[in-house]
């Protein structure tokens, strides 16, 4: 899975080492950059930061690895049809294992669908039930921003990559605290999350930290019961 944001203007792709492991299956010799990531002792469902242009546009010409921002709404509708798609050409790979056709190719190849399925069945969950992806903590700027004018103070609302999270600061960079943030309701959150949303999602909790100078506060959102969407689909 890979992320692509824009931070401080620049271009930022987050990939999980995973997929770099199966770039290195398919074609053996890869560049030094994926060579050191996948020796490093990082979990294969971490994220590594690239920065580098030209990293980012070799890892973008490998098409199947899958863009989280691109199904992070993704509809029951839309995950089943992509299932079924999915199980008909798994299906063909495995005859042509079977009978010996390009086996190696063939393998890889289903490894490749196989890892493109999981991560959209990821994301799906990540959205509609409690079973959360450990996405980087930035802010998303494809995300719209949103300013509470309260007692005299502007609070600017950030989205982040993650739909249940949210980053507040005031206009003026001053420090932030539980009683500013008392007048940011969970009600409030749950209108800007549906606003742009096509199913509405109801949260009752919260979880909150601070940064090191209390000029932001981060919180995540916790939906404490299951979405009945999460039933409707076929597990991998």
């Amino acid at each position: 899975m890979k992320i692509l944001n824009k931070e401080n203007d620049i271009n930022v792709l987050y990939i999980q080492k995973e997929d770099l492991l199966i770039i290195k299956e398919k074609f053996e010799t890869v560049p030094d950059f994926i060579e050191e990531i996948i020796t490093s002792k990082l979990n294969d469902n971490d994220f590594v930061k690239i920065t580098s242009e030209g990293q980012i546009g070799y890892i973008n010409l490998f098409k199947w690895i899958v863009d989280y921002k691109k199904y992070q709404n993704i509809t029951t509708i839309d995950y089943n049809k992509l299932f079924q798609e999915y199980s008909r050409n798994i299906s063909k790979i495995d005859q042509e294992i079977f009978l010996g056709r390009n086996a190696n190719d063939s393998i890889v190849k289903k490894h490749i669908l196989t890892k493109k399925i999981k991560d959209i069945y990821a994301i799906y969950q990540h959205r509609y039930a409690n079973n959360k992806i450990n996405l980087p903590f930035v802010i998303d700027y494809d995300k719209e921003a949103y300013k509470v004018n309260c007692n005299d103070n502007t609070y600017i609302i950030k989205q982040t990559l993650s739909n249940d999270t949210i980053l507040i600061e005031k206009d003026n960079k001053e420090i932030i605290n539980n009683n500013d943030l008392d007048r940011i309701t969970i009600s409030m959150f749950n209108a800007i999350i549906n606003r742009k949303s096509n199913i509405n999602k109801d949260y009752d909790d919260y979880n909150l930290s601070f940064n090191d100078n209390n000029t932001s506060a981060i919180i995540t959102f916790i939906q404490n019961k299951k979405d009945n969407e999460s039933s409707k689909v076929k597990q991998i």
